[in-house]
C-alpha cells in the first residue's frame, strides 16, 4: 500500500483518503534487539485512530500478520502507549497501555520511543515524549516469537485524520548489524579529485561518513555505490557524532592519526560529477548524493586538491547547497568536523508571503518567507492561475539560486480588473522541509488583495462544520463554489456549518480588521 503514503518535509507521512487501515512493510529477516523511530500523530487518538509500529510480522500485510510483535500507539485504551505480542492470530498485552497516557494531546501528539530486547526475551520500552531524554516506562519477558519476517507501520483511521500521522528517524539494530533509516548516516565528504593545488590532505579518493545520531549503528553488510560499481563495507561500527572515511587498501598509510577508516575497492569518483549511494543490508537507500564539480563554488577548488564539504550533516534531503569547498589551505578535514560546517539548521517549511507584480503584465513575483530549493520549485505543476476564462496558462517557474522568490511566466497578460487565485500547491526550502498545505493568495490583476496567512481552517476536508482560525473578529464571510457562484452564509462562535453543501472544492473569503484572508476547503 506504498501508494497510500508519502515523503513530505523529509518525514513519512499518510496521505489524505478514506477511512481504511494502511500498511506499509520491508522485508527483515532478523528479530532485531533495539528499535527507534519518531512518531507524530496530529489528532487525538481513539479506537478508530491509532497506529502501530510492528517490530516483527511473518506477513508484508500487517494487518493479516498472524505472529509478532508490535507497539501500540492509541487506540484502545486510548491514550497509552504499549506492547503486544501477536500469536497464532490472538494479540496479548505485554506491557499495558492503560498504565501511561503518554498520548493526551487532543491534536499533536508526537516524540520518540525505543524498544529493547535481550537474547532472552527482557524487552523495555523507553520515551521521549515528556522529556528531552529517554526514560523508562515498562518492562516485559517473553520469547514466543523467534522468527522474523518483515517490520513495518500499520495506521487505523478515519477519513478526518488520514493524512495526519508521521513517522521518521527509524534505526533498527539486529546482532549482526544496523537498519538505518533516511540519512541516519551521511555521506559527509568527498575527495574525488586529489590532484592539483598544493593542499596537505591525503593525496588519494576518499569518502567520508559521519553518524549524526545519539546511537552507534553496525554496518554490516552495508554498501557504496556510484553510478556503475557497488562495493560491500567491511563489517564495523560508526559510533554516535562518529567518522569513517573509505578508502583503497593501497591509500591506507596516508591518514596517519585516523584510526576510524575502512580499506575497500572503493568505486572510482569521477572529478567532474558522480551520483553516490549508501545502501543498507536489506538495500534501502540511506544516502544519495549526485555530486558535481560546480558544489565547489570556486574556480580554484574545483580544479582539485580540495574535497567536497557538506555544510549541515542534519538536513533532512542533500541539496548542492549544502555543499561546498574545503574552507581549509589544507585541502580538507578527513575523520574530523568539516572545515564549513554549520549549525545553523531550520525545520519551518516555506510560507507564501505575497505577490508582486513582475517586469511585464504577464509575469508574476511569488515572495516566501525563505530561500526556496530551485530545482524542486521550478515544476510549472506546483503552481496554478484560476479562473481559466479567458485561459491562462503557467509557462515556466524560475528562481535564482539562494532566492525566496518565484518568477511565474505566463503565456497573456492579465487583466487589470480580473480577480485571479494563485495557488501553490507544495514548496521546498534549502534545508529540504517541503511546505505541503495548499497557499493560495487572490490577486486584481497583478496586484495582491487576498493572502491564505491569515486564516486557518480546521478540520480540511470536513462534512458538517468548519473551525475558523483568525487573527481578529470575522467582519465579513464569503462562500465560493469551483464554478464562482457566491454565498453570505453565517457564521457562529467561528463555526461554519457546511452540512447543506454539495461535495466539492470551496474557498472561503474572510474579512477581519487586519485585512482579507481567503483560504480553500473541501467538503466531502
Amino acid at each position: 500500500m506504498t501508494d497510500s503514503f508519502q515523503v513530505s518535509t523529509g518525514q513519512l507521512r499518510t496521505k489524505a483518503g478514506e477511512t481504511t487501515s494502511l500498511y506499509l512493510a520491508t522485508a527483515q529477516n532478523t528479530l532485531a534487539t533495539s528499535w527507534e523511530f519518531y512518531f507524530r500523530m496530529a489528532y487525538n487518538p481513539s479506537s478508530l485512530n491509532y497506529m502501530e509500529f510492528w517490530l516483527s510480522a511473518d506477513n508484508a500485510n500487517l494487518s493479516a500478520a498472524q505472529n509478532g510483535y508490535y507497539i501500540r500507539l492509541g487506540g484502545n485504551p486510548g491514550d497509552g502507549i504499549g506492547l503486544y505480542r501477536k500469536v497464532n492470530g490472538i494479540s496479548n498485552e505485554l506491557i499495558q497501555q492503560s498504565s501511561n497516557s503518554l498520548l493526551n494531546n487532543s491534536s499533536n501528539n508526537m516524540g520518540n520511543i525505543k524498544v529493547t530486547r535481550t537474547p532472552s526475551g527482557n524487552w523495555e520500552i523507553f520515551e521521549k515524549i515528556t522529556t528531552n531524554q529517554y526514560i523508562s516506562f515498562g518492562v516485559a519477558s517473553d520469547a514466543a516469537v523467534s522468527n522474523c519476517s518483515f517490520i513495518g507501520l500499520l495506521v487505523k483511521s478515519t477519513t478526518t485524520n488520514r493524512g495526519r500521522h508521521y513517522l521518521d528517524d527509524v534505526i533498527i539494530q539486529t546482532g549482526t548489524g544496523s537498519v538505518g533509516s533516511y540519512r541516519s548516516v551521511v555521506i559527509n565528504e568527498i575527495m574525488a579529485d586529489q590532484f592539483g593545488s598544493p593542499t596537505t590532505v591525503p593525496k588519494a579518493e576518499w569518502i567520508e561518513l559521519y553518524n549524526p545520531s545519539t546511537n552507534d549503528i553496525v554496518l554490516n553488510g552495508w554498501s557504496i555505490r556510484d553510478a556503475s560499481t557497488s562495493v560491500i563495507i567491511p563489517t564495523t561500527t560508526i559510533l554516535a557524532g562518529g567518522y569513517l572515511i573509505l578508502t583503497r587498501p593501497d591509500s591506507i598509510h596516508l591518514f596517519s592519526g585516523i584510526s576510524s577508516i575502512v580499506p575497500l575497492l572503493l568505486p572510482t569518483l569521477n572529478n567532474t560529477g558522480d551520483s553516490l549511494v549508501l545502501k543498507d543490508q536489506n538495500g534501502f537507500s540511506i544516502d544519495i548524493v549526485k555530486y558535481s564539480d560546480s558544489w565547489y563554488r570556486d574556480p580554484v577548488k574545483d580544479d582539485g586538491g580540495y574535497s567536497l564539504e557538506q555544510i549541515n550533516p542534519k538536513v533532512k534531503c542533500t541539496i548542492a547547497s549544502n555543499w561546498i569547498g574545503a574552507g581549509t589551505p589544507s585541502g580538507g578535514s578527513p575523520g574530523a568536523q568539516n572545515t564549513v560546517y554549520s549549525a545553523i539548521f531550520d525545520d519551518s517549511p516555506p510560507v507564501l508571503q505575497s505577490i508582486s507584480p513582475g517586469s511585464s503584465d504577464d509575469v508574476l513575483n511569488l515572495n516566501f518567507s525563505e530561500a526556496v530549493e530551485p530545482n524542486f520549485c521550478s515544476s510549472v505543476s506546483l503552481y496554478s492561475i484560476q479562473p481559466q476564462v479567458p485561459p491562462i496558462n503557467i509557462i515556466s517557474a524560475s528562481i535564482i539560486p539562494f532566492s525566496s522568490t518565484v518568477v511565474l511566466n505566463l503565456d497573456a497578460n492579465l487583466n487589470s480588473s480580473t480577480s485571479y487565485i494563485i495557488t501553490v500547491n507544495e514548496t521546498k526550502d534549502l534545508f529540504c522541509n517541503v511546505q505541503s498545505m495548499v497557499q493560495s493568495i487572490i490577486i486584481v490583476g497583478n496586484k495582491t488583495l487576498l493572502s491564505s496567512s491569515g486564516l486557518n481552517l480546521y478540520p480540511n476536508p470536513a462534512s458538517e462544520t468548519i473551525m475558523l482560525q483568525t487573527g481578529g473578529p470575522i467582519i465579513s464571510l464569503t462562500l465560493s463554489d469551483a464554478l464562482g457562484r457566491v454565498e453570505f452564509p453565517q457564521v457562529q462562535n467561528n463555526i461554519l456549518n457546511i452540512s447543506n453543501l454539495k461535495p466539492g472544492l470551496y474557498w472561503i473569503f474572510v474579512g477581519t480588521i487586519d485585512g482579507m484572508w481567503g483560504q480553500k476547503f473541501i467538503k466531502e
